[in-house]
C-alpha cells in the first residue's frame, strides 16, 4: 500500500495495546478492596426487672456480641445505668403510679451493698473465637430493692432508665465506654416494675413489765405499745388474744416450775381505765378491738395491762399475747 509505513503502524498499535493493558492493570490495583478491619459490636437484647409484690428482685441484661476479628479476643463488657424517669433522680430512682411514687435502687450484688452507679457499672468478661462475624450471647444479672421504710397506695408502679449504655471497660478504668477503638456498643432503655398490694405491717412492742411488787399490792398496771403501718387509705383493726384464748382480753399469768397460781389480768386500750381490748374485731366492725386507717406512716397504739390483786405465791409471772392485724 503506497504511502503507508506498515512497520510503524504495527509499532504504534502495539504501544497503544501496552498502554491500555497497563491502564487496566493499574485500574485493577486501585479498585481492589482493602483488607477488612477488625471490629466487635455488642448490643442488649433484653433488659429489665420486675419486683412483683416483693421488696427485692433480680433482673438481667441479655446481650449478644459479634466478632469480625481474625483472632480470638477477650474483653470486659460493661453496662452503665442511664437517667431515671421522673420523679426519680440519680441518687434516688422512683417508680410511679399515678400521683404516687416509690423509692428504689439497683445493685450489683444480692446483698444490696454495692449500688449500680456511673462509676460502678455492671461488668462481665467475654471471650470470643476467631471467626468472621461469629456471635456470642450472654446475660448479666443485677439486683433491685424497694425502700422498705415507705408504704404507698396499692397499684402497679413503673419506671425507666433512659439511655443506659452497653459498652467496654478499659483496663484499670471504672468508666464504661460505648466506643473503644474498634469496639462498639449502643444505648438502650431499661424498665422496672413493682406491684404494691394492701400490705400492712405490725410491730409488737417490748413486754408490759409490771415490775417487782409486794403481795399486798392491788390495782397494779403496766403498758406497752403496738405499731402499725398500712398503705394510705387502708382500714385496719387490731385484736389481742391472751394465751388462755379469752376473746375479751382477760388473761392469766403463769409462774415458774410447779407454781400453779394464775394471777388474772385485763388488756385495755386508751388508759388503765379504758375499754377492754380483745379479739372480737375486723375491718367491718371494730368490736372490742382497736381500729385505724393507714396513711403510709407508723401509727402507735398503747396497750394497758391491769391486775386487781397480787395475793399469790412470789414468783416471776408472764404470759404471751397474740396480736392479730386485720386489713
Amino acid at each position: 500500500m503506497p504511502g503507508i509505513d506498515r512497520s510503524c503502524l504495527r509499532s504504534s498499535l502495539c504501544w497503544n495495546c501496552a498502554l491500555l493493558a497497563l491502564a487496566l492493570c493499574c485500574g485493577a490495583v486501585l479498585l481492589w478492596p482493602d483488607r477488612a478491619k477488625a471490629n466487635v459490636y455488642c448490643e442488649q437484647t433484653d433488659a429489665g426487672i420486675d419486683f412483683g409484690t416483693s421488696q427485692s428482685g433480680t433482673g438481667s441484661i441479655d446481650f449478644r456480641c459479634y466478632n469480625w476479628e481474625q483472632q480470638p479476643i477477650t474483653f470486659t463488657l460493661c453496662v452503665a445505668l442511664g437517667t431515671p424517669s421522673w420523679p426519680g433522680t440519680s441518687a434516688e430512682p422512683r417508680l410511679r403510679s399515678g400521683s404516687n411514687s416509690l423509692a428504689y435502687n439497683m445493685h450489683l450484688n444480692p446483698a444490696a451493698t454495692s449500688v449500680w452507679a456511673p462509676n460502678n457499672p455492671l461488668v462481665q468478661v467475654v471471650s470470643m473465637p476467631a471467626a468472621n462475624g461469629s456471635m456470642v450471647t450472654g446475660s448479666i444479672p443485677f439486683y433491685g430493692r424497694l425502700e422498705s421504710s415507705e408504704t404507698v397506695a396499692p397499684g402497679t408502679y413503673t419506671g425507666s432508665f433512659y439511655n443506659s449504655q452497653i459498652g467496654f471497660l478499659p483496663n484499670g478504668s471504672t468508666v464504661c465506654l460505648q466506643r473503644m477503638g474498634r469496639y462498639t456498643g449502643r444505648n438502650f432503655n431499661m424498665t422496672a416494675r413493682a406491684t404494691v398490694t394492701n400490705n400492712c405491717i405490725v410491730y409488737a412492742g417490748s413486754p408490759a413489765d409490771l415490775g417487782a411488787v409486794p403481795r399486798t399490792a392491788a390495782n397494779v398496771s403496766g403498758s406497752t405499745a403496738i405499731t402499725v403501718r398500712c398503705p394510705s387509705g387502708t382500714p385496719y383493726a387490731i385484736g389481742l388474744t391472751p394465751s388462755n384464748g379469752s376473746h375479751a382480753g382477760a388473761g392469766q399469768l403463769s409462774g415458774t416450775g410447779a407454781n400453779m397460781d394464775r394471777p388474772p389480768y385485763q388488756l385495755r386500750s386508751g388508759s388503765i381505765a379504758g375499754p377492754v381490748w380483745g379479739d372480737l374485731t375486723d375491718v367491718s366492725s371494730t368490736g372490742n378491738g382497736v381500729a385505724g386507717t393507714g396513711d403510709g406512716t407508723h401509727h402507735t397504739h398503747d396497750v394497758f395491762v391491769t391486775m386487781p390483786s397480787l395475793q399469790y405465791e412470789p414468783d416471776n409471772y408472764s404470759d404471751l399475747v397474740l396480736v392479730t392485724l386485720h386489713f
